[in-house]
């Protein structure tokens, strides 16, 4: 597999997680995922909820960076 088949399958994913403050909440700070292009009940999961800002983000970076890793094992398996 070469660095730019990688660098392709490591950006090829195109869901995004973000951390959104939903007040009202014991802990307040969710990290959502987004699936498609358009911000609604259908595409939009709530993964998790936490007391403060600096752990969600901490848990967004980690499902995303868990997802581009899965890519690219997908992409290597495809390669052999």
């Amino acid at each position: 597999m070469t660095p730019m088949e990688v660098a392709e399958a490591w950006n090829g994913v195109t869901d995004e997680w973000f951390v959104r403050l939903y007040k009202g909440k014991e802990r307040p700070w969710q990290v959502c995922r987004l699936s498609g292009n358009v911000i609604s009940e259908d595409t939009l999961k709530v993964l998790s909820s936490h007391g403060s800002k600096q752990m969600a983000e901490r848990h967004r970076e980690r499902r995303e960076n868990e997802a581009r890793g899965a890519a690219v094992l997908k992409a290597m398996r495809r390669t052999r």
